[in-house]
């Protein structure tokens, strides 16, 4: 599995056009290959942009966006946090709409099953407070009517860390993405409640994400990350191959297998339908925030000028 701390960083062209434009992403999963892909292969710069592109946890690409020490950040409910702490910010695209294909896992001699009697007093690992990984556990969970306030909820910043905790018993449940969750699938030390895939959760990932007045300023530079995610997403439909080794380059990965089930999964739902921001994966990630300041929230002051960056993109 990937060590997430190590992914990779790397720029888009020489910065002669001006100060390239500083992108963050916050987890270690395919969902984001699409700027991989558009920095791989010159994508960017041929869309006119200059891209810094990064690796930060959650709650510090959170933080970095909020100082204005990045332009943008790619991740999903990090966005609410922030605008319900004040911060100007705003969602203008979303690279993947789907059901969350994640899921829901237990170490061994934990629960067997997800019920409310079993789950209260256990642990439940998830990234960071209102994250994907915490959304879906969240929505999963009140499906199955589990009290979520007798749930002990633990923020890792890291996928990694909540897999190694699974995997050594630190903690009795946790929430995975791909591709992590697919190896997990196959770890005697962890069992599967929920197989990926398997619960129907609406949500939103790699949704990008920016302060008002900065895509207000840059509109035309935030056509043309979109207009670079939008060919990155059709390279990697035409070249699977290629796709996957610059998958495993980012996640610091060679397990085949586990490569081409991400790529089964993902190539599926990058850019489908379009890049406008998923108002339904919004709604979810606003009822389910564990932030009781997100409920004040009204999705269409999240959303930038009612999608225009991403309905002008063809």
């Amino acid at each position: 599995m990937a060590a997430e701390g190590q992914a990779i960083k790397g720029t888009a062209g020489s910065g002669a056009r001006g100060r390239k434009i500083k992108i963050a992403w916050a987890a270690a999963a395919a969902d984001y290959a699409p700027y991989w892909v558009a920095l791989e292969n010159g994508l960017f710069k041929k869309n006119g942009v200059e891209v810094d592109l990064m690796y930060l946890s959650p709650a510090a690409s959170a933080q970095a966006l909020a100082a204005g020490d990045i332009d943008l950040l790619s991740s999903s409910g990090e966005g609410i946090n922030l605008r319900a702490e004040g911060v100007d910010v705003k969602y203008l695209a979303t690279v993947n709409h789907y059901l969350i294909p994640f899921g829901l896992y237990a170490r061994q001699g934990g629960p067997s099953a997800i019920s409310s009697a079993g789950f209260a007093g256990k642990s439940l690992a998830v990234t960071s407070p209102g994250s994907a990984t915490d959304i879906f556990a969240r929505y999963l969970l009140s499906q199955y009517q589990v009290d979520l306030s007798k749930v002990q909820f633990v923020y890792t910043q890291g996928i990694p860390a909540i897999y190694s905790g699974l995997a050594s018993g630190k903690f009795d449940l946790g929430s995975l993405p791909v591709p992590a969750a697919l190896t997990a699938e196959s770890d005697k030390a962890i069992q599967t409640l929920s197989a990926v895939g398997k619960a129907k959760v609406p949500g939103t990932t790699a949704s990008l994400m920016g302060k008002t007045d900065w895509i207000r300023a840059h509109e035309t530079e935030a056509k043309g990350i979109l207009r670079a995610t939008l060919d990155a997403i059709a390279w990697s439909k035409a070249h699977s191959g290629e796709t996957q080794q610059i998958i495993g380059k980012y996640l610091k990965m060679e397990d085949r297998k586990v490569l081409q089930g991400m790529y089964d999964v993902f190539s599926k739902v990058w850019g489908a339908p379009n890049l406008q921001v998923d108002l339904e994966g919004l709604r979810v990630a606003i009822q389910y925030s564990p932030n009781p300041k997100a409920k004040t929230l009204l999705i269409n002051d999240l959303v930038y000028e009612d999608n225009k960056l991403a309905k002008s993109i063809k």
